[in-house]
């Protein structure tokens, strides 16, 4: 039975709460049949459809989404597919308007930097920022490690980054700095991730390695860590840039140049419900699935469903969608923790993972039964099972 019979059918207290009951048993099949939830947020106005993703694409391919029932990814122009959710990761975006492999990888889109050689300097075409390429040898070999400050054995990527400005700089450039870590998840190709992996387009980043690098973004729980970007298993987490001796965790640096990073800000819509992040040009519901809009804060707690519950229910919402991992992890606040986002903007939230809509796709374990997810207790990224793990949902939709 349709949802909008059973609230038509059950009215005042007693069929409220007959009604939760029925919707909480259709959330977990009842023992059986089709799921079907209700609304994430009946706040939510409906949005018109507009699937462009401005550069936050992930990737992951037009064969690679998800069907009801199954952790078998199929073609995303599948009818079993677009019927559990019609907006998933490989269905929207450059993935899909700019699949060809010319200037890199399906949505990517890279160029060489004057007469420079790739293993000197590479431009994304996509953000505008320019990144450092690896030779296999030298002072900037793609074998070399460093601590992200304060270490006594190799340097660290201050000096580092130094030592590239001196002179005339690589490529003719001296404001090489170290990435923050929403820009270098950028070049992340999640559909490239898992055992013996290296998830960036190597054609454009030749001798590149499946490892852990940093970032300049430090972590508020702790003044000697900061996080890093696996281009092995696609995972952002904090490491020790520095101990109480001063030898903290070494890994590899690659430089970036272009525009100083962006602080995040905010626009609000005339109802409140939601909130436009001017940087990346995203929509999001302020508060998450479970909770409602009641004026000036979200009220409930938000409520933990599998990954395929919240496909479904995000079809509901039209125009809305689950963001990819890319979009999720931009909410981060690296000056926050539990949660690791701005509060005053998304009231209410509690420091629980959040999907996205990217599946684990690569070799090795966990396979595409696992789906990328944002730690909002202290802003980590990694993958948990789809089914197993029951997280929270904030949607998200493209600007006009």
């Amino acid at each position: 039975m349709k949802l909008s019979r059973l609230r038509a059918k059950y009215k005042g207290s007693h069929g409220l709460i007959a009604l939760n009951c029925i919707t909480a048993c259709l959330l977990t099949a009842c023992g059986g049949g089709k799921s079907e939830p209700e609304e994430i947020s009946r706040s939510l106005a409906p949005a018109g459809d507009n699937r462009t993703i401005a550069y936050l694409d992930t990737g992951i391919t037009a064969n690679q989404c998800y069907q009801a029932g199954s952790d078998i990814l199929i073609s995303c122009t599948d009818s079993k597919a677009t019927a559990l959710n019609d907006w998933q990761d490989g269905m929207v975006g450059r993935d899909v308007t700019s699949p060809d492999a010319i200037d890199g990888a399906l949505g990517f889109s890279f160029s060489t930097v004057g007469s420079y050689a790739k293993t000197e300097c590479v431009k994304d075409n996509v953000t505008g920022l320019i990144w450092e390429g690896k030779p296999t040898t030298g002072t900037r070999a793609s074998t070399s490690t460093y601590t992200n400050f304060g270490d006594n054995r190799a340097g660290n990527s201050s000096t580092y980054v130094t030592t590239v400005n001196t002179g005339s700089g690589l490529c003719g450039y001296t404001d090489w700095r170290l990435p923050n870590r929403f820009e270098l998840q950028g070049l992340v190709n999640y559909a490239e991730v898992g055992f013996a992996k290296i998830s960036i387009d190597t054609t454009w980043f030749p001798n590149s390695l499946g490892s852990a690098f940093w970032t300049s973004t430090g972590y508020i729980g702790n003044s000697r860590q900061a996080w890093s970007v696996n281009f092995g298993n696609g995972d952002i987490s904090k490491h020790p840039a520095s101990k109480g001796d001063g030898r903290g965790d070494l890994h590899h640096v690659r430089l970036v140049r272009g525009s100083a990073p962006v602080t995040t800000s905010f626009t609000f819509s005339s109802d409140g419900t939601e909130v436009t992040d001017t940087r990346t040009k995203l929509i999001w519901s302020r508060c998450s699935y479970g909770q409602t809009w009641n004026g000036s804060n979200c009220a409930g707690t938000p409520t933990k469903v599998t990954h395929e519950q919240a496909l479904a229910a995000a079809k509901l919402n039209k125009g809305w969608r689950l963001p990819n991992i890319k979009e999720i992890s931009s909410l981060v606040d690296g000056n926050r923790e539990n949660p690791s986002l701005d509060g005053s903007v998304f009231p209410s939230t509690v420091g629980y993972s959040y999907w996205s809509s990217t599946p684990y796709v690569g070799s090795g374990s966990p396979q595409s039964n696992f789906v990328w997810t944002v730690d909002f207790n202290v802003g980590s990224v990694g993958a948990l099972d789809r089914r197993a793990t029951p997280s929270a949902v904030r949607l998200v939709r493209s600007a006009p």
